[in-house]
Order: structure tokens, then C-alpha cells, then sequence
């Protein structure tokens, strides 16, 4: 049960950073009961962090597609070719976004039945 409130934390307050931190701090306060529950802790964490840089990095390819579009030998063509690169990078952040949601709905649904869940394509931080 510790664990779904771990998963829970994002989910309802789901500011960029503060997540990351409460979801620390709910970690490291918490006594460690289990092996179980720090194993979904330590997962959400990282979960957490990734998704929070690969959104960043999404928003800094947005950034960067907009200047190199205003900056073309062609200007019409250029910038077209940038706003419609900018719309499938913010395509991707969507489908992040939705996928972040979904996932988090996958690891409570395993924490309910009790099993492990290891977050695919995240990057461990916190081992």
C-alpha cells in the first residue's frame, strides 16, 4: 500500500520538480518495510527523473527546430519545414505525456497484485 501512494504522489501533483522531490522525500522518510516497497519506490524515482529529462530534451528540440527554421537560405520553405517539425516534437510530447499516465496505471496495477514492475527505457539513478 506504501508503494501505490508512492505512484500516487505524481499523479496528483504533477509539477515538473516537485514530484521528483516529494517522491524522495516520501522515500526516504518512509522506514523501509520491504524489500518491495523500496524496490517500486526506487523505480517511481527514477521513472520520474527520466521522463522529466526527456521532456526537457523535447522542449529544447522544439527550441532548437524554431531557430534553425528562422534561419534559412529559403525562408518559406525553411520555416514551413520548422513549424511542422515543431508540431511532431510536441506530437512526441504528448504521446509522453499519455504514456507517463499509462505506465503509472501499469506499475499500481502491479503493486496491486503484488508483483515487481521495472519501468521500461528509464535511466537508474537511483540504485
Amino acid at each position: 500500500m506504501l508503494a501505490i501512494i508512492g505512484y500516487a504522489i505524481p499523479l496528483f501533483l504533477p509539477m515538473p520538480l516537485f514530484n521528483i522531490v516529494i517522491t524522495y522525500i516520501y522515500w526516504r522518510v518512509l522506514p523501509s518495510e520491504s524489500d518491495f516497497t523500496d524496490h517500486h519506490l526506487k523505480e517511481n524515482i527514477n521513472y520520474q527523473i527520466s521522463i522529466q529529462l526527456y521532456m526537457l530534451s523535447f522542449f529544447v528540440l522544439v527550441f532548437i527546430v524554431q531557430i534553425i527554421g528562422q534561419v534559412g537560405f529559403i525562408p518559406d520553405i525553411a520555416s514551413m519545414i520548422g513549424i511542422l517539425l515543431s508540431f511532431g516534437v510536441l506530437g512526441l510530447m504528448i504521446l509522453a505525456a499519455f504514456t507517463w499516465v499509462i505506465l503509472l496505471a501499469v506499475a499500481v496495477i502491479a503493486v496491486l497484485m503484488g508483483k515487481y514492475f521495472r519501468f521500461p527505457l528509464i535511466i537508474r539513478f537511483v540504485k
